[in-house]
């Protein structure tokens, strides 16, 4: 950039004319200090002082351009605009004496050196980003300044609905007018269609007719065609629209107006308010009119109201009488207002607001000069300070605050409950949620279950619960479960509870027997252990021990150890510090690899201390005999304390057992641990479904509409994190998150009853019982109070045993009469509740009926997560993760390695993507207004954001992108746009949170088999979206016929019936993410957008875990961005273009007929449409999953074809750096053999419990490839 100060025009001239101009061609000099933007020489200038005007005409060249100034000049390239006005000018011939003489008698001869005149060591950098709309700004403001005058006075003869005529026959308003209301319609009698708008007057003490306009819809090829493509109601209400819109553009009454109409899908395409960016070219226009209308202050997007028709509505009837009145003559539209369908002709109209809004705030908009946007403060922009939030992290460790205390306060419950499982043999519903409910009134945050019998091992997260699930053995019997309470904070730092989390746990080893859980939050380690010990008389005991002792001292380390567990021994000793006095009398010896656990961990057993134990020990009553014992505890770690009468069994509390067995033990805990604070900024929760609330819409329009404005000089990086920032800071004060709600169980207040009853009884029972144990000690304390004999004594006390045996007796009998009445009472409720819902779900509206049902229906098919495997995950080592920090980075270097990359520091990552920004070269080119996304249609992309999706970790909710997309289009499009004609597309949208789906097949503990999917940015998602239907039809045109995945249209049973029993192999390359943006340009796209695929695919990243763990990737389709199956499947395009050739060089392919009209066509479709004179190979392509036909003469011949095609496929996939999978299930063969020598040659390939064939590929030696007999293919099922 060139700068020079106090340069007088004529020896500015003379420099440029005779010096500078072979250096520098085509220069313009531009005002750096004008208030308003400089006019062109020519349209309006000044001439110098001293100089004659004609003659400084004449002066200027058209390779050169002079703006006026002041003060200084700044040297910028010319552009094609500036030079309109000199084409009409004589240009003299250079030099010319005449020319130069008159010069020097304004300023004396001498020679300037723009040189000298400038600072040592400047760069000339003539780089700037162009977007060529093709309309100038006086254009544009001929539309604000036209004047459509509209007939005031109804025609004759019209059919005028009563509340009209008494409308327009009462007094006229004489109060001046405050607001206008414009009523629209449109009519279509099935041949034509007609529109009309009514312009009515609104004042304090009446309405009035200001004017009405009608006319016929007009289609292509007729005068003032605003893109309708047929004669329709519903285009007809838009031609209504569009037109009362062109009349706001030119009203500027400085009225507010409003605009009304009887068609809810019109009126929503035109304001706003529901996406019409796939509906017909005049509902796209009439959409960018109206935000011409908004731009320009004359009508805000949310005055647009519903009026339902033929209601009696007074202006509504007179529109709608105006539309239908086709004998009346078209009204008279102004050329002036008609020149809004030019800017409708060639697009420019999508683009019409942005004249009015770099008018209004010039600041924030690239500069205007003639019919171009021109961007030229790349080069005075300052990088950004790289910082964790613009990857929207929160603060790293080091910036956290010191560790503070947090204080534990655990209630830990550990009970034997038999079983779990639902046995509907029985009639036994509603068990879990029976001891749940139970478990949520004692409070208790930490519960270990032994002999739950569950099928399968899984996490399971209800309301109240998080559920970690050892499953039983083969046998069906024990298992065991830890669950943690939601509902129930684990601990408190100061006043502010810290709530658990599902990622704040890892499990790191399990069996029916055992589970070790560590958790990991607040700087707080505890490894919880569940267990069920083998009984004293199982020969597996001493091993059994052992190897439970062995792991538990492996994975502790430093941490706090809990052990919930079903110990089934007897403590008969003390043993301080670890056992207490209260012992159990008799009992077998304590195992020695207890006693090496309680030593090397140092815990102790609080329920054996008399200190903290109160009331019954006994945990274990024998089922009709009477005899009980202790042998279900809980250890802690030996530094923590425990209050008195903190530990006790739960002897009246149910949990669902068949009969007298088990009884829980319950410990409270109050301890306090060095833990540390969260993160500064967490993440703020909203309530995402108050947003789609109609009370809710001011509101939010309010905080969208208040986005702050940012300058156009600003960075796109800061500029995303200004309106990411406002909105979620807002949209969380605004609507937070409620705590959570406890669930209200179904059980009525009748199976209460019954439960209490049943407690009491059990109550009395093993108080009977505990009486009946100790009985001969009583008698013999009655003996030694009164000095009786032992016998006499024991006559006394027969007649207090026989009654207490008759009361256990009874109780016993009404305890089992109770069962059946309670498992009767919980199945009617159940039943009553389901009946409830449904019969509410009757009552409600048709839109409300899946919302009644959904605590029957369950959440949706997407949220339904299946089984959900427990938290744990093997290293590269083979051993288990032992810590949250440990999984996350293994997490974190799988997916990294799949896409090229490797884990990296958030900081590095942003400031190599802010370096490699600042030294790209923008390529010098003009941008067509196809190749960046138009208002209008980053409006559709934001309309389409699905309800319900996960927010990325920018925390902007999809659900305010669908219901508010116009409300916040024009804060999104200026960042759009800034970083569209930069190239430096927001950090903050190249990548996202990482999230592993298993893919069902596989051992749930490795990474190899789960799938990642990013949850990126929705804002990034939706401006990715206008790009991919930009590619849409270029990959069309180089896509195979066949090849499905990512083009429009094109579901995927197209793939599963072209495939049916024709397939060969099935490609599934999991790893394939390579781009290759020129395969993009060569195949039609532009430069530019060839250049803005690029730039989204460069510098992506991608975070994991709770830690945040980070990680870039240097190549990749980013799986779960909509941009994602379009890339790829350009790359796959020129893989399947080279395997045709080869194939068909190698006379190795299957060539059938083909038609292109046969695709997704009616099987008709082959008698109507001919096949095409070329045959095409059968390849069927759904994203990277692929079918090839093969046929062979003789059963060799096939094999020998399978085996040239696979090694084909194979070496060419690894050649773009996309590798198969070869295991099962994944690239596998059906192959079927016919005719001679195929019985033998089936024996030979067949063989063996693996068969395959061997591959013969130089790039990978020992590919072989599988043989089945059935392959299930994109969910269709080939064999």
């Amino acid at each position: 950039m060139y700068l020079a100060e106090e340069l007088d025009l004529p020896a500015l001239i003379r420099l440029f004319t005779y010096q500078g101009l072979e250096r520098f061609p085509r220069l313009v000099v531009q005002s750096r200090l004008a208030k308003r933007p400089a006019k062109p020489l020519g349209v309006a200038t000044t001439a110098p002082k001293g100089t004659n005007a004609n003659h400084h005409r004449d002066k200027i060249t058209t390779d050169m351009v002079v703006l006026l100034a002041r003060a200084c000049f700044t040297v910028l390239p010319a552009t094609p605009c500036h030079m309109t006005s000199w084409n009409k000018m004589k240009m003299p011939e250079l030099p010319c004496p005449g020319m130069l003489s008159k010069i020097r008698r304004v300023t004396p001869s001498r020679t300037v050196s723009l040189f000298d005149a400038l600072p040592r060591h400047s760069h000339v950098d003539l780089t700037r980003a162009t977007l060529a709309i093709g309309k100038t700004l006086d254009q544009a403001l001929a539309l604000l300044n036209q004047c459509w005058d509209l007939p005031s006075d109804l025609p004759p003869g019209l059919q005028l609905h009563p509340s009209t005529s008494a409308a327009l026959s009462a007094p006229s308003a004489t109060t001046p007018i405050e607001s206008i209301a414009v009523y629209t319609d449109g009519s279509y009698d099935g041949d034509i269609s007609s529109w009309a708008f009514v312009v009515i007057g609104c004042s304090a003490d009446g309405e009035s007719l200001l004017g009405w306009a009608r006319g016929r819809v007009a289609t292509w090829g007729e005068p003032l065609f605003a893109g309708a493509t047929q004669h329709s109601a519903l285009e007809a209400e838009r031609s209504a629209l569009f037109w009362a819109t062109a009349w706001a553009l030119q009203h500027s009454g400085g009225f507010v107006t409003y605009v009304w109409g009887d068609n809810t899908a019109a009126l929503g395409q035109a304001n706003g308010g529901c996406g019409g960016h796939n509906a017909s070219p005049l509902a796209q226009n009439c959409r960018a009119l109206t935000q011409a209308v908004e731009a320009a202050g004359r009508l805000p997007h949310h005055h647009y109201g519903h009026v339902r028709a033929h209601k009696g509505q007074k202006w509504n009837e007179l529109v709608d009488v105006l539309a239908k009145a086709r004998h009346l003559p078209d009204t008279a539209v102004p050329l002036s207002v008609a020149a809004i369908t030019h800017w409708t002709a060639d697009r420019s109209i999508d683009w019409l607001w942005m004249y009015f809004a770099s008018v209004r705030q010039p600041g924030l908009w690239p500069q205007l000069e003639g019919n171009s946007f021109v961007d030229s403060s790349r080069v005075e922009l300052s990088l950004p300070q790289p910082h964790r939030r613009f990857l929207n992290l929160a603060p790293s460790p080091h910036s956290l605050p010191e560790p503070r205390t947090s204080t534990l306060y655990l209630r830990l419950v550990s009970v034997n409950v038999q079983t779990l499982a639902e046995d509907s043999a029985k009639g036994d519903p509603g068990r879990v949620p029976f001891v749940r409910h139970q478990l949520d009134e004692l409070e208790a945050n930490v519960i270990g279950l032994q002999e739950t019998r569950a099928r399968r091992t899984e996490t399971i997260t209800s309301e109240t619960h998080y559920r970690f699930v050892s499953s039983s053995d083969t046998r069906g019997n024990l298992g065991v479960e830890l669950w943690i309470s939601r509902q129930h904070p684990l601990m408190w730092q100061g006043n502010t509870p810290v709530a658990a989390q599902l990622d704040n746990f890892r499990v790191i080893g399990w069996s029916p027997r055992h589970l070790l859980v560590r958790f990991d939050g607040s700087g707080v380690r505890i490894l919880f252990a569940v267990c069920h010990a083998p009984t004293a008389a199982d020969p597996q005991r001493p091993a059994w021990w052992k190897t439970f002792a062995d792991q538990l001292i492996q994975h502790a380390r430093n941490d706090h150890v809990i052990v919930l567990g079903d110990l089934n021994t007897r403590l008969t000793k003390p043993w301080p510090p670890h056992v207490g006095s209260l012992c159990w009398e008799s009992g077998p010896e304590l195992p020695a690899h207890l006693e090496r656990l309680l030593h090397s961990l140092r815990l102790w057993v609080p329920s054996t201390h008399e200190a903290c134990h109160s009331g019954l020990s006994f945990t274990w009553a024998s089922p009709g005999q009477g005899a009980t014992s202790r042998i279900d505890f809980i250890l802690i770690p030996e530094e923590w304390p425990a209050l008195p009468a903190s530990s006790t069994v739960l002897h009246d509390v149910d949990f669902g057992q068949t009969g007298v067995d088990h009884f829980a033990v319950r410990l409270d805990l109050t301890v306090n641990v060095r833990g540390r604070k969260g993160p500064r900024f967490p993440r703020q929760a909203i309530d995402v479904k108050k947003i789609r609330e109609p009370e809710a819409a001011p509101t939010v329009r309010a905080i969208c509409e208040s986005v702050p404005d940012v300058p156009w000089t600003t960075d796109a990086h800061t500029h995303c994190d200004i309106i990411t920032r406002h909105l979620t800071t807002n949209l969380a004060k605004a609507f937070p998150r409620p705590a959570k709600i406890k669930k209200q169980p179904f059980f009525s207040d009748t199976t209460w009853t019954l439960r209490q009853q049943r407690v009491s009884l059990r109550k009395r029972i093993h108080q009977g019982i505990a009486w009946t144990s100790k009985a001969d000690l009583a008698w013999a304390f009655k003996a030694w109070q009164f000095d009786f004999g032992l016998a006499e004594s024991g006559v006394c006390a027969l007649a207090t045993a026989i009654q207490v045996t008759k009361h256990v007796t009874v109780a016993i009998a009404d305890h089992k009469a109770l069962k059946p009445l309670l498992r009767r009472s919980i199945y009617r409720d159940k039943a009553e509740y389901l009946h409830g819902v449904a019969e509410e779900a009757s009552r409600s509206s048709s839109r409300c009926v899946s919302d009644r049902l959904r605590p029957l229906l369950g959440p949706p098919r997407r949220k339904q997560r299946g089984t959900q495997a427990l938290p744990a995950i093997l290293l590269e080592d083979g051993s288990t993760a032992p810590d949250v920090a440990a999984a996350e980075a293994r997490w974190i270097r799988h997916f990294s390695s799949i896409e090229a990359g490797g884990p990296a520091d958030a900081i590095s990552i942003a400031e190599a993507c802010f370096q490699r920004q600042a030294d790209q070269a923008v390529p010098d080119a003009d941008i067509a207004i196809g190749d960046l996304p138009s208002r209008t249609q980053l409006e559709g992309g934001m309309c389409s954001s699905q309800c319900g999706r996960a927010a990325g970790k920018d925390n902007v909710p999809t659900e305010l992108l669908h219901t508010f997309a116009a409300a916040l289009s024009q804060s999104i499009v200026q960042l759009v746009l800034k970083s569209s004609m930069r190239l430096t597309e927001p950090l903050q949208w190249k990548g996202g949170d990482m999230r592993q789906i298993w893919k069902r097949k596989g051992a749930i503990t490795e990474c190899k088999h789960y799938r990642g999917i990013l949850v990126s940015s929705v804002l990034g998602k939706a401006v990715h979206g206008s790009p991919r239907k930009q590619l849409g039809p270029v990959l069309d045109a180089i896509a195979a016929p066949l090849q499905i995945g990512g083009r429009v249209g094109f579901p995927v049973q197209v793939a599963i019936q072209a495939a049916h029993s024709t397939v060969s192999q099935g490609s599934s390359c999991t790893e394939a993410y390579v781009r290759d943006s020129s395969v993009i340009q060569a195949a039609g796209a532009s430069q530019w957008t060839s250049e803005i695929l690029r730039e989204f695919s460069t510098s992506t990243w991608f975070s994991y875990g709770r830690l945040e763990g980070t990680a870039v990737v240097n190549s990749g389709t980013r799986p779960g961005d909509n941009l994602a199956d379009v890339v790829f499947s350009f790359l796959f395009a020129c893989i399947l273009d080279k395997l045709r050739d080869r194939f068909a060089r190698e006379d190795v392919s299957l060539c059938l007929p083909w038609c292109d009209a046969w695709l997704c066509a009616s099987p008709e479709a082959a008698a109507l449409e001919p096949a095409d004179a070329t045959s095409r190979p059968l390849d069927v392509t759904w994203m990277d999953d692929l079918c090839l036909l093969v046929a062979g003469s003789t059963p060799d011949i096939l094999v020998e074809k399978t085996t040239t095609i696979a090694t084909a496929v194979i070496t060419e996939c690894v050649q773009a750096t996309l590798l198969p999978n070869l295991a099962a299930g994944k690239t596998e063969a059906l192959v079927c053999l016919n005719g001679p020598r195929s019985k033998a040659l089936r024996k030979e390939i067949f063989c063996g419990s693996d068969p395959s064939l061997q591959l013969h590929s130089d790039v990978w030696p020992e590919a072989r490839l599988r043989l089945v007999a059935k392959y299930k293919h994109v969910g269709g099922i080939l064999q």
